[in-house]
């Protein structure tokens, strides 16, 4: 066979695979592909709910997924950064804050901070992205990677909850072997599916990143 028929030869066979690929693309083969596309394009900015000039960085998240397991909801979220996509995943106990049994004529007291009531989870790529934004946020700069073990958090409950779906926690990570002195705010709705990261006091963001790096 001479080269210009080899040539021609490989030219239909590239033709073929291609007209093979676009048919099966029609008969809707690839729509896992597609939703998750479809998916990506709906999230929003961590920054889109922060005020211009803002002193305090407060990061949004959409809840793209949620799994249940004993007295714990793991939940997956996610957002865009500059359009690159940066996720975490919260593991929440439902334990968190619960009321000890008020006395009569007495208001319930809430216990103290939940130990392990928050874990944060690394997604990966979408994590380390999440640290790399956040590093340009509060202006820390860090070369590390989310890192890959859980993230433990003490919780409490903040407040008085806006309903049975809406809570706002303070998380408190640890600085050093138990001493868990490095605050957070953690708000989720797990309805309208979105998750809040709002600073308490923008002195800890040094700690916070140190938390959340590779060691």
């Amino acid at each position: 066979m001479n080269t210009l028929k080899k040539a021609l030869l490989i030219s239909l066979t590239g033709f073929i695979g291609f007209s093979f690929a676009y048919k099966k693309n029609k008969t809707g083969a690839d729509k896992p592909s597609l939703h998750v596309l479809k998916l990506d394009e709906n999230l929003s900015e961590i920054t889109s709910k922060m005020k211009a000039g803002a002193e305090f960085v407060d990061v949004f998240f959409k809840i793209t997924d949620e799994k249940k397991a004993g007295t714990t909801t793991t939940y997956t979220a996610k957002g865009l950064y500059k359009g690159k996509i940066v996720g975490l995943q919260f593991e929440v106990n439902s334990q968190i804050g619960s009321a000890t049994k008020p006395k009569k004529g007495k208001a319930a007291k809430q216990s103290g901070p939940t130990k392990n009531g928050v874990l944060l989870h690394s997604l990966g790529v979408p994590s380390d992205a999440f640290l790399s934004a956040m590093s340009e946020l509060y202006k820390i700069p860090t070369r590390k990677g989310f890192t890959t073990s859980p993230v433990s958090c003490a919780a409490s409950l903040f407040g008085p909850a806006k309903s049975k779906s809406a809570h706002k926690y303070k998380l408190f990570f640890e600085s050093v072997k138990d001493k868990w002195d490095i605050e957070l705010f953690f708000s989720i709705d797990s309805k309208e599916k979105f998750i809040f990261l709002t600073e308490v006091n923008p002195g800890f963001r040094k700690s916070l990143m140190n938390a959340w790096s590779v060691k």
